[in-house]
């Protein structure tokens, strides 16, 4: 009869580590996943790594490819490794909902083995709250910056990636966007029905470019709608850039104003 591996022993060797995660069902490890139902019989795969090692996730990774049903994998390890969790986290964001990998990190107090949770995969409703926070976010510090440097491009903060400004000329208006996704701000000049504005600014395109830069031309045969756009990239979701994004957003909405002005 092997003899039970006691915490103190567990961090001792490779071997041990693993034998006791094996074995041991951690009341906060339940608790984190407890929030993903095993749907249809999904598998949890249990992994335990003294150092975190990247030959440990390849080995799961391959013996779980003729698994019916796509697992979740729990990956506990003693000593982290900064490029392995980074690793897992790009596989959870490109993987489908069906499959994630949580990693747990164990650490010795006194006689007790403590659980965090280094990384876990989102829901589909975490991914959408997310978002949709990070939104209003930005749309509330815009309202408090535009007000401060430039109020005639101001906005009322929604829940959504886009808000419009009028122009003041019927069926014309500007949408000013953003994108977690695909990392970008932008505004757009839309116009509505009246394909013989788009046609008529598209004859002073070289001018408008001469103030705005390149810009996107849309008006697709079959849409009633047309669009004039410019892009910037900015990645939204990390909050040291937002002040940045903001400020170039103000800037770019209202050389939009001022030269479309010109010419509607």
């Amino acid at each position: 009869m092997t003899e039970k591996i006691i915490p103190q022993d567990a961090f001792k060797s490779k071997k041990n580590f693993e034998e006791f995660m094996a074995n041991h069902n951690a009341p906060e490890i339940i608790s984190v996943l407890a929030d993903y139902p095993k749907a249809n019989g999904k598998a949890i795969v249990t992994i335990a790594d003294l150092t975190q090692n990247s030959e440990t996730i390849i080995n799961a990774l391959s013996e779980i490819k003729n698994l019916p049903q796509s697992p979740f994998i729990v990956w506990i390890v003693a000593n982290e490794r900064e490029n392995l969790i980074t690793a897992a986290e790009t596989l959870n964001k490109f993987s489908n909902k069906d499959f994630g990998i949580f990693i747990f990190k164990a650490s010795l107090n006194n006689d007790k083995i403590e659980f965090n949770c280094l990384l876990k995969p989102e829901t589909k409703t975490q991914g959408q709250s997310r978002a949709k926070q990070i939104q209003i976010e930005y749309w509330k510090r815009y309202f408090e910056i535009c007000d401060e440097v430039n109020p005639d491009v101001q906005i009322n903060p929604r829940y959504q990636h886009w808000q419009y400004l009028p122009m003041g000329k019927a069926g014309v208006a500007l949408m000013l966007t953003i994108s977690t996704q695909i990392k970008y701000i932008g505004v757009d000049l839309l116009i509505n029905y009246k394909k013989s504005i788009f046609e008529e600014l598209q004859t002073h395109q070289e001018e408008i470019e001469g103030e705005l830069g390149v810009l996107d031309w849309i008006n697709e045969p079959d849409n009633k709608s047309s669009k004039i756009r410019k892009t910037l990239g900015f990645d939204i979701t990390d909050y040291t850039q937002v002040d940045e994004a903001i400020k170039a957003h103000i800037d770019l909405a209202q050389k939009f104003k001022t030269v479309f002005s010109k010419y509607l």
